[in-house]
């Protein structure tokens, strides 16, 4: 059974789309950060949050290529991008595109895919990547092909095998271990869904909540030497987990509050070059999952708003707000965000 805070996901929508019918721009929710100008020059607001959220997922259906997967640019190369496949194949399934999602999933399923991505080979072993073609594979209402379960106790093994005694997930790799709170989250939402963490000989989720900072955000690397410096990226991705855990209200409140503190007066929350489609996607997506907490609501509906105007007429988004073509990344983060579907949702905790 969830633990986490009761979701009144349609009436939200249903007072958010009333909303933007009457809005030209976007007013803020008491952030601290000022204001930036317009996300867009001639922003389109769809009828509804499906609706939004559908014209993002068809334009991303239009740039797969054999309906089935993404490429993307590794220095001056473009290859196939597992990870950012799987971006798409979360966007579709939040925009409830089954069409588009399954081929996708077939195609992350193949055993080429997953052994590139969610290695377990030394010095290429990542958790962060094992961890989210788990979740991949647990899509709710997605048809994967027959061996689907023992797909996702492989990726579960591989990730237990790389849990420290402290109860962090670190690298297996032959540069510097960049595992984080981000890669951390995925790490026990995956395993959360597979019921695998009563089993563990340490305690990822406290090592994960254990890594807050004093004003409740989470940083982007464990341990920084500059301090521990709050991120909007790793703040959403940790209260998307963290909240299916009982007990934590006081945490997730203070998450909650420095991320609303983040958001800007159009709504907004900055990444690394100012105003991002992604993080307020991500922001937005953390907010809505603390129902109990009126001014998080406030904030997820001025997000969604900012979302909803930088949404471009072919239905994509831009990576940020200099760019005017759509972007793919970008553009799956925030259908899932538009859809106010979190990871957790999309594989099935709400049941449980």
């Amino acid at each position: 059974m969830s633990h986490r805070f009761n979701k009144p996901f349609t009436a939200l929508a249903a007072s958010l789309v009333a909303g933007l019918l009457l809005l030209t721009g976007c007013t803020g929710s008491g952030g601290d950060k000022g204001a930036t100008e317009s996300p867009s020059p001639s922003p389109t607001i769809r009828g509804g949050v499906l609706e939004a959220a559908q014209a993002g997922a068809e334009w991303l259906k239009g740039q797969l290529q054999e309906d089935s997967y993404l490429e993307g640019k590794v220095g001056e190369s473009v290859r196939k991008d597992v990870g950012l496949t799987i971006d798409a194949l979360f966007a579709f399934a939040a925009a409830q595109d089954w069409d588009a999602a399954e081929p996708v999933a077939a195609w992350v399923s193949q055993p080429g895919a997953l052994d590139d991505y969610a290695s377990d080979q030394p010095g290429i072993s990542y958790p962060g990547a094992i961890a989210k073609a788990g979740l991949a594979l647990s899509l709710q209402e997605v048809t994967y092909p027959a061996e689907n379960a023992e797909q996702r106790a492989m990726l579960a093994e591989r990730l237990v095998a790389r849990l420290q005694e402290d109860g962090r997930f670190t690298d297996d790799s032959d540069y510097a271990d960049s595992s984080s709170p981000i890669t951390q989250a995925l790490a026990v939402l995956f395993l959360l869904q597979q019921d695998r963490l009563g089993d563990l000989p340490a305690d990822p989720a406290t090592f994960l909540l254990e890594a807050a900072c004093e004003d409740g955000s989470f940083p982007d690397a464990f341990a920084s030497p500059a301090g521990c410096t709050g991120s909007v990226d790793a703040t959403a991705y940790a209260i998307q987990t963290l909240v299916w855990f009982p007990g934590l209200e006081e945490a997730l409140t203070a998450a909650g509050d420095w991320l609303i503190s983040q958001q800007n007066d159009q709504g907004q929350w900055e990444g690394w070059d100012g105003p991002s489609v992604t993080s307020t996607a991500l922001a937005v997506l953390a907010l809505g999952d603390l129902q109990g907490n009126g001014p998080a609501q406030l904030a997820a509906s001025d997000g969604w708003t900012a979302l909803a105007l930088w949404q471009l007429e072919n239905g994509g988004w831009p990576a940020d707000i200099l760019d005017q073509g759509a972007d793919a990344r970008a553009t799956a983060q925030a259908v899932q965000g538009t859809a106010q579907t979190s990871l957790g949702e999309l594989v099935g905790l709400k049941d449980q």
